[in-house]
């Protein structure tokens, strides 16, 4: 993207079906809630928790999560593609939102049963 916004080069080339879908997906969140508010956020201090609260209806709370309490299951290469759309807008909050998945993540891969039920649904 140049500096009026402009692609100049086309960011799904070369990628499968599905993750072009979670690109043009995120892109378009990116788009319509994150860049309209980064420079706020940014000035203001702001933890934009209803922006968390919408990655979580859109799955990205639990990119590499378990289905089974609630996550997405994707791959680090799917993940890829969101996050890269993602910072598109914000770049800032894009970072707080791998953090959150990198502690979701780390839950469900090294958590016990009760620890993954109790935790993982809510993040």
């Amino acid at each position: 993207v140049n500096a009026k916004g402009v692609e100049i080069i086309c960011p799904t080339i070369g990628l499968s079906e599905d993750r072009a879908e979670f690109y043009k997906l995120a892109r378009t969140f990116a788009d319509n809630e994150l860049r309209p508010n980064a420079a706020k956020w940014d000035k203001e201090s702001i933890f934009a928790v209803d922006t968390f609260k919408k990655f979580g209806e859109l799955g990205f709370g639990g990119i590499f999560v378990k289905e089974d309490v609630g996550g997405s299951a994707l791959t680090r290469a799917d993940a890829v593609s969101i996050v890269e759309a993602l910072a598109t807008g914000c770049v800032g909050t894009t970072a707080m939102l791998t953090i959150h998945n990198m502690c979701a993540s780390t839950i469900d891969k090294f958590g016990n049963e009760e620890q993954r039920q109790k935790w993982l649904p809510k993040l």
